[in-house]
């Protein structure tokens, strides 16, 4: 059971054959995921709105497609194993890169001044 604060923070995706589930994931993953897909909505109604890309490439996204790991004739508990494994793999590999981008900026000349700037945030 998740709490309402988790429940937040976690979308799905349910309904019939081809009604347009993926591509809605797409959507989701292409405004809000890190990247550059400014470009996609370009040439949309989306743009003419003050704020459109507030939340524009903010946020880490993990899409998980069910019918990658499910099969017919794979037992459930190996698909799922599966996939545990490939996201913990995606996760740490952001951290490792998080990391690195901490102590470039960390041990960087601009130490104190970035210090200095972001002193309420450490």
């Amino acid at each position: 059971m998740l709490s309402s604060r988790q429940s937040r923070n976690i979308c799905v995706f349910s309904a019939p054959r081809r009604f347009g589930k993926t591509m809605a994931a797409d959507l989701l993953c292409a405004y809000y995921g890190k990247g550059k897909s400014g470009e996609v909505f370009a040439d949309t109604k989306l743009v003419a709105h003050d704020g459109w890309d507030r939340y524009l490439n903010q946020f880490g996204v993990i899409r998980i497609v069910m019918t990658d790991f499910i099969k017919e004739r794979v037992e459930v508990e190996k698909s799922l194993s599966k996939m545990q494994k490939l996201v913990v793999r995606d996760i740490k590999n952001n951290i490792r890169r998080l990391i690195i981008l901490i102590q470039m900026i960390w041990f960087s000349p601009w130490k104190m001044c970035i210090q200095k700037r972001a002193k309420h945030l450490l």
